[in-house]
């Protein structure tokens, strides 16, 4: 990591650069790097929508005020676009080109040379059409140029002493819905209420996928026991959902299970 990190702050010396900051592991490194080099003058930007989990937005905001960075939340309706309401399988695509062309807007007003994202090498096995339109946008992936990894993530920010941020994936909630179900506004705050409810019983990386007539709870392999405990709670935080049938996935947690 040592060399590569190397190359990549040197790349980005002397640049003012928009960071897409979720709050999330990765882009919570590529973040605190910019930031620690000399030279480098990075904002944060974070999105604030229905489909953003709020423990995601609260990272993002606590982050920012610990280490001083200047941070600007950009407010976003995305279910205004119909394709991605209706959940089309290139739902990602629309709403990447969406947000990311307001922050080509606001790199524009600020004289930005640069809007970076948190992608790494490891992003690269899943089905991710999101990652078209940040190639159509010019984004750049300062992790997946210089090929670095997530163990490589994880290693720097243990290095750093902040292990605290090394967190489970999150994601958009809308990923947590199949596609050609409609998303509202109200669906995706029972998702985040209900896999809130789901950490808070000590499940770390939950999903709560939503189909037709049922949802499908992914957690890690190793809680199966204990979802069981806490059954009876569990089936009375879902009902929120509306869902007639409550499930545990078998395989636990998996990204993009809905994908295949």
């Amino acid at each position: 990591m040592t060399e590569k990190l190397k190359k990549l702050t040197g790349f980005l010396k002397r640049k003012k650069i928009l960071v897409a900051f979720s709050g999330g592991t990765d882009s919570t490194a590529l973040l605190h790097i910019l930031k620690s080099t000399p030279d480098v003058n990075v904002t944060a930007v974070t999105v604030q929508g229905a489909h953003i989990p709020e423990i995601e937005l609260n990272r993002a905001i606590s982050f920012c005020k610990k280490f001083n960075i200047e941070h600007k939340i950009v407010k976003v309706d995305v279910l205004k676009i119909e394709e991605l309401r209706k959940s089309d399988i290139k739902r990602c695509y629309y709403c990447k080109t969406h947000i990311f062309t307001l922050l080509k807007d606001m790199a524009g007003k600020v004289n930005a040379d640069i809007i970076a994202d948190g992608t790494n090498l490891d992003d690269k096995g899943d089905y991710r059409p999101g990652m078209q339109a940040l190639k159509e946008l010019d984004v750049f992936s300062p992790f997946l140029y210089f090929k670095i990894g997530k163990k490589e993530i994880f290693d720097y920010l243990k290095e750093q002493n902040l292990d605290e941020y090394i967190q489970p994936s999150n994601a958009c909630l809308i990923s947590r819905i199949n596609y050609g179900t409609e998303v509202s506004d109200e669906l995706l705050a029972n998702i985040d209420k209900f896999e809130d409810s789901l950490r808070r019983l000590g499940f770390r990386q939950v999903r709560a996928r939503i189909h037709t007539n049922l949802v499908r709870i992914e957690i890690e392999e190793d809680k199966f026991k204990d979802f069981f405990i806490h059954l009876d709670e569990i089936k009375n935080n879902a009902e929120l959902l509306g869902k007639k049938f409550v499930t545990l996935d078998l395989e636990g947690y998996r990204t993009g299970s809905f994908n295949p």
